[in-house]
C-alpha cells in the first residue's frame, strides 16, 4: 500500500478488502484462459491453472453462476481446445459433433477446479484374451484413416506416432524412437530461362521399436523373432489399408503378447517403420555399421526397414551373438475376401509372374485354384523364411502352413533378377533390405493382400479412396483370423509353453486317445473286417467303382497299390474313396500319401456315417468352417514321397469314412491310412 497517496487510501483499502473477501469467502474465483495443444499437459489453458499463468490467463469473480471448462477433443488428429469461462447455467456433458470432434463441458463450484482440471477420458482399448476386431477397427478409424506423409500431413503424423508410440509403452517392456531421415531433391523447370533449378531437403523421422523379452533376451542363444508394419503414407492419400491394417495387427498382436502368461525362449521385436513410401537409402562407407551392412553404392527404397536392418538388428546380433528366426513384415493386408471376378489379377501382373520359374508360375496356379470368393494372402518369403515355417513345430491351432496362405518364394541369391521387372515386383516392401545382406542370414517374409493388383486396391491402390470406408465386417472378420493365425506362428518360433498348454484335449479324453493311434486299415490274418472302395470315374448321374485289389484291402500308405482315377477337370471331382471298418470304431487321424511320377492330393474334404445313407461332414476344431461352401478342406500333401497326417480333434467314432479330394497336382494319386482303435480294444 506504499504507492496509495492519502486522498486515495480509501479506495485502496476498499480494493484490499474486496481481494480479500474473494479468497476468504466462498464466492468462485475463475481462471479465464484458452489453450490449444496436441496433448493434454503442455497447453497453456491445462493442469495447473495459477497466477504464474498470468500471460495466458485472467482471474474474474464468479458469483451466481459456475466455471466451465470446455474440452473440443479433435479425433481425427488429436488436437484439443481448453476454454475456461464463467458461466451462469453450466451442465456437464458430453457429446460427438457431426465434423468427427467430441465437446466435453465440467462445470466447477468452488475454486479448486482451478488447480486441476478434468482430462478428457478417452476410451480404452477392449481387453479380451482373443483378437478383438473392436481394437482394430478403432485403431484403423481413429489414428490410422488419416493422410502420415512427412510433406502433406506432418501434423497428423507427428500425433499418429505419439499415439502407437504410447500404446506400445503399454504393451511392451522396452521401447524406444530410432531417428531416420530421407534426403529428397525438388525440381523446377523454369522454361523462360532455359534452366533448371534443384532444390535438397532433408526429412526427419521415427522407425517405433518395441521389445517383448524372451527368456533368452540378451544372450548368444537368443533368436529373435521381429515383426514389422511401415506406418507411413504416400502424399495425400489416408493410406487405411496401405498400411493403417498392417500396423492395426501389430499392436493388437503386441497387446495380446503382454497379457499372455505363457514363458518365451525367444524374444519378439514389434517395429512400426517409416519412410517406406517414399525416400532412397543409399549405403555409404561413412559410419560405423555402414560399410558391413549393404555394399557400397547400393540403392533401397524403404529408408526406415534399412535403418532399422543397419543401425538397430545388426549390431544387436554382434553385441550379442544371436540370431535372426524370421523378420515377418505386414503390409497391405485387409482386401483379401474378394469375388473371382473382382478378386482376378491382373495381366500385367500375371505375365510377370509366369516368367519368374518356377516360383511365380507355381504361384498363380494356386492362385486360380482357389474357391471364389475366398479368403487368401500372398506370402512374399525368402527361401530361408520358407523353410523356417515348414520346418517349425506347430500346435494344433492355425499357422502360416494353412491354406490360406499362398506363398511365392523368392531367389534372394539369384544375380540375375539384379535389373529386371521381376526384381522390383519381388522386393518392393520392407524386407528388401534383409534379402540385401549377404554376410548374415536374415530370412523375411511379407504378408499381404497383393496391394495393387486385387480388388478394390486396383483403383485405390496410393490414392484418397483408400479408406475407412471399406472396412466391412468380411474384411474386419479377415483382419482378426490373420492375427490370431500370427500369434500362433510367433509363439511357435519364439518356443512358448503355450503349444503345450493349448492343446485342445480334454481331461475325459486324456487317459485313452493318447493311445488310440493304430493304423486301422491294414490286412489281418483270417478277418475280413475292412472293406475299401472307390470311384474311378463318373458317367453322367452314375459312377464307375473302381476294381477292388489285394483281397479288398489296398492303397494304403508305402503300400503297392494307390488310388488313380480317370483324370478330371481340377476342384470338380465328385470322386470318393471309402473305407467300410463294419463296425463304430474310433478315428483320431487321416494320413495321405502321393504317387511318384503321377501326382498327389492337396487338399481334400472328409465326411463319415453309420448306415452309408446319412453322411456328415467332419468339422474339426482346428479346422475353420467355411460359410460359403458348407464344409471344410484339410491340408494334404505338397509333394507325391511324404505322408501328411491330419488329426481328428476331437475324434469321432463311425464306421464309414469317405475322402474327396479337392486339389492336386497332375491328377489324383492317393494312398491313405486312417488312425484310431476298436472299442473293444
Amino acid at each position: 500500500m506504499q504507492y496509495c497517496m492519502p486522498e486515495r487510501l480509501k479506495i485502496c483499502i476498499a480494493a484490499l478488502y474486496f481481494m480479500l473477501s474473494i479468497r476468504s469467502s466462498e464466492s468462485l474465483v475463475c481462471f479465464q484462459c484458452h489453450g490449444t495443444s496436441i496433448s493434454d499437459v503442455t497447453a497453456s489453458c491445462s493442469e495447473t491453472v495459477n497466477e504464474e499463468h498470468a500471460r495466458f490467463v485472467s482471474m474474474v469473480g464468479c458469483d451466481g453462476g459456475s466455471c466451465a471448462l470446455t474440452v473440443l477433443n479433435h479425433t481425427s488428429i488429436g488436437l484439443r481446445d481448453f476454454t475456461r469461462i464463467c458461466q451462469q447455467d453450466c451442465q456437464n456433458s458430453c457429446f460427438d459433433t457431426p465434423f468427427g470432434t467430441r465437446l466435453c463441458t465440467y462445470c466447477c463450484q468452488s475454486d479448486k477446479c482451478n488447480a486441476v482440471i478434468p482430462h478428457f477420458e478417452e476410451e480404452k482399448y477392449e481387453n479380451v484374451s482373443g483378437a478383438s476386431g473392436s481394437n482394430i477397427r478403432r485403431w484403423m478409424g481413429d489414428i490410422l484413416s488419416k493422410n502420415r506423409h512427412h510433406s502433406t500431413g506432418p501434423s497428423i503424423k507427428f500425433h499418429m506416432r505419439h499415439e502407437i508410440l504410447k500404446l506400445m509403452n503399454e504393451f511392451l517392456v522396452e521401447t524406444s524412437k530410432q531417428s531416420v531421415s530421407v534426403s529428397e531433391t525438388h525440381e523446377e523447370d523454369r522454361a523462360p530461362e532455359n534452366f533448371r533449378s534443384y532444390i535438397r531437403t532433408t526429412s526427419r523421422g521415427f522407425n517405433l521399436i518395441g521389445i517383448s523379452p524372451g527368456l533368452r533376451y540378451k544372450t548368444a542363444t537368443d533368436e529373435l523373432i521381429v515383426v514389422m508394419a511401415h506406418y507411413d503414407t504416400f502424399p495425400g492419400t489416408p493410406g487405411v489399408n496401405d498400411n493403417g491394417s498392417g500396423v492395426a495387427v501389430l499392436l493388437e498382436l503386441a497387446r495380446l503378447l503382454r497379457q499372455s502368461t505363457c514363458n518365451r525362449e525367444n524374444t519378439i521385436v514389434f517395429v512400426a517403420t517409416d519412410f517406406q513410401e517414399h525416400g532412397i537409402y543409399r549405403s555409404s562407407l561413412q559410419g560405423e555399421n555402414s560399410a558391413e551392412c549393404i555394399p557400397y553404392g547400393t540403392y533401397v527404397h524403404n529408408v526406415g526397414a534399412t535403418r532399422f536392418v543397419c543401425d538397430w538388428l545388426l549390431p544387436h546380433l554382434r553385441n550379442y551373438q544371436g540370431k535372426l528366426s524370421m523378420a515377418i513384415n505386414l503390409d497391405t493386408v485387409m482386401n483379401v475376401y474378394e469375388s473371382r471376378k473382382k478378386g482376378s489379377l491382373p495381366k500385367t501382373f500375371v505375365n510377370v509372374l509366369q516368367s519368374y520359374k518356377p516360383y511365380g508360375r507355381t504361384f498363380i496356379k494356386e492362385a486360380k485354384k482357389k474357391p471364389s470368393p475366398t479368403n487368401w494372402w500372398m506370402v512374399k518369403a525368402s527361401k530361408y523364411a520358407y523353410e523356417r515355417v515348414f520346418n517349425t513345430s506347430h500346435g494344433p491351432k492355425p499357422n502360416l502352413r494353412n491354406p490360406e496362405f499362398l506363398y511365392l518364394q523368392l531367389d534372394t541369391e539369384d544375380q540375375k533378377l539384379k535389373f529386371t521387372e521381376i526384381k522390383k515386383l519381388l522386393h518392393e516392401d520392407d524386407c528388401a533390405p534383409f534379402h540385401e545382406i549377404r554376410t548374415v542370414n536374415l530370412p523375411c517374409m511379407t504378408i499381404s493382400d497383393t496391394a495393387k493388383y486385387r480388388g478394390y486396391m486396383k483403383r485405390c491402390h496410393h490414392e484418397d479412396c483408400d479408406t475407412i470406408d471399406e472396412l466391412d465386417d468380411r474384411r474386419l472378420a479377415s483382419l482378426v483370423k490373420l492375427t490370431e493365425t500370427m500369434l500362433n506362428e510367433i509363439r511357435a518360433l519364439a518356443k512358448s509353453d503355450c503349444l503345450e498348454v493349448e492343446t485342445p484335449m480334454s481331461e475325459l479324453d486324456t487317459p485313452t486317445l493318447p493311445q488310440c493311434d493304430t493304423p486301422l486299415v491294414q490286412k489281418r490274418r483270417h478277418q475280413r473286417d475292412i472293406f475299401v472302395s472307390a470311384t474311378c470315374a463318373r458317367r453322367g448321374t452314375t459312377f464307375e467303382m473302381c476294381p477292388a485289389l489285394g483281397g479288398g484291402i489296398w492303397a494304403t500308405i508305402d503300400g503297392d497299390t494307390a488310388w488313380i482315377p480317370r483324370k478330371v477337370k481340377l476342384g470338380r471331382a465328385p470322386l470318393w474313396f471309402q473305407v467300410d471298418f463294419t463296425e463304430r470304431v474310433n478315428i483320431t487321424a487321416i494320413a495321405l500319401q502321393g504317387v511318384r511320377r503321377k501326382g498327389y492330393v492337396r487338399s481334400y474334404m472328409v465326411s463319415y456315417s453309420d448306415d452309408e445313407r446319412n453322411w456328415e461332414w467332419l468339422v474339426p476344431d482346428t479346422a475353420q468352417w467355411d460359410d460359403e461352401l458348407r464344409r471344410v478342406e484339410f491340408r494334404g500333401n505338397s509333394n507325391s514321397r511324404g505322408i501328411a497326417k491330419q488329426d481328428v480333434i476331437p475324434a469321432i467314432t463311425s464306421r464309414f469314412v469317405r475322402i474327396y479330394p479337392r486339389w492336386w497336382r497332375r491328377r489324383i494319386a492317393m494312398r491313405i491310412q486312417i488312425y484310431g482303435c476298436r472299442n473293444r480294444e
